[in-house]
């Protein structure tokens, strides 16, 4: 721990009626020399005892009713935002024990190094609560085939931010937890540097003290997984209706071949376009060349399977285009996951 820079980092903690745990929490983040931001999102009277132990020592705000973790999350945000002093990152964490302080430390130090987004990574295994795990695998599904980019854990909670992308983080929207999904896809779309660092997986009493409620937050995650997926929806779809629309009109004036070609190239424009349009970054050399990686491979396999519907099968035209670019959404989980393990493996050996 020797190499601990925790002056010029806050530690946001959102708060929703919590236990005990957060005293010990903030007491050994202050041990370490991080300063804290706690948001007690509006828990009640009952629960100011747990509070009063501890706001004398933090930056301590206050929402009330009771507002949702992403109204929590962004409430912390803009307070470090017009309070930045000397500070450099924020890091959020749970505060309810299921973040270690060695992992808080761990974050941090990867902050230091790489100025980059850190996300803390846990392991999904049988010991694992099966809401938990089941749960972060169909984000990890739904996310990958929109922005082409594998995390391994898209719902941890210890995630570290340079304070450069404060203006981002507060205008996101999402009150509950599908802010933080919100987070995830807007960062990628917008081609945003994400590390991942493994961190323990604690889960106490079987995540019994967890305010997630299965349902009704897995739908709104879900929900704003979907509201992303009409960009890459609309890049399909405007290329399959001018496909038949030529195709019909030219009545076979051009090859089939050459209308699906044709078909291909304006996908990728579109879904580049589009998201240039609606998620515009800096980064857009390193979105072309994800979007034209993943529209190679993807093409060549789409094709191989157009030819296979059309002149093996005898498909209609338009069905057996519509299929290949159906199965080939779904390829965008297996490649990003290939090229994830790709990255991996070679920053190790650097």
């Amino acid at each position: 721990m020797s190499n601990i820079n925790a002056k010029d980092t806050y530690i946001l903690i959102p708060s929703y009626e919590p236990d005990e745990s957060l005293i010990t929490l903030v007491n050994n983040l202050l041990e370490v020399g991080f300063e804290i931001i706690l948001v007690n999102d509006g828990s009640g009277e009952k629960f100011d005892h747990i509070f009063d132990q501890v706001k004398d020592k933090v930056n301590y705000l206050k929402q009330t009713p009771n507002k949702g973790k992403g109204q929590a999350l962004r409430f912390g945000f803009t307070f470090a935002n017009l309070h930045k002093k000397e500070k450099k990152y924020i890091i959020t964490c749970d505060g309810d024990g299921q973040h270690s302080i060695q992992d808080i430390i761990k974050v941090n130090q990867k902050l230091n190094e790489v100025d980059e987004t850190v996300f803390g990574v846990r392991t999904f295994d049988k010991n694992t609560p099966k809401r938990s795990r089941n749960g972060n695998f169909m984000s990890r599904l739904c996310r990958t085939t929109i922005t082409k980019q594998y995390l391994q854990d898209d719902q941890c909670g210890l995630r570290g931010f340079p304070l450069r992308y404060m203006d981002e983080l507060i205008t996101i929207r999402g009150d509950h937890y599908e802010y933080e999904m919100n987070v995830v896809c807007t960062f990628q779309l917008k081609c945003f540097r994400i590390y991942q660092i493994p961190i323990e997986t604690i889960y106490i009493n079987n995540n019994a003290t967890s305010h997630f409620s299965p349902k009704l937050d897995t739908f709104r995650i879900q929900r704003v997984i979907w509201q992303y997926d009409l960009i890459p929806l609309l890049a399909y779809l405007l290329p399959f209706i001018a496909f038949v629309f030529v195709s019909v009109l030219t009545k076979n004036l051009f090859h089939d071949m050459v209308l699906f070609s044709m078909a291909k190239a304006l996908e990728v424009y579109a879904q580049f376009g589009l998201l240039c349009i609606f998620y515009p970054t800096k980064q857009v050399g390193r979105r072309a060349f994800i979007e034209g990686l993943f529209f190679a491979v993807e093409a060549s396999i789409s094709f191989g399977l157009y030819v296979v519907l059309d002149y093996v099968c005898k498909l209609p035209l338009s069905l057996s285009y519509f299929l290949s670019t159906f199965v080939m959404v779904f390829l965008n989980f297996p490649l990003a996951y290939l090229n994830y393990t790709i990255t991996i493996k070679k920053t190790k050996r650097r």
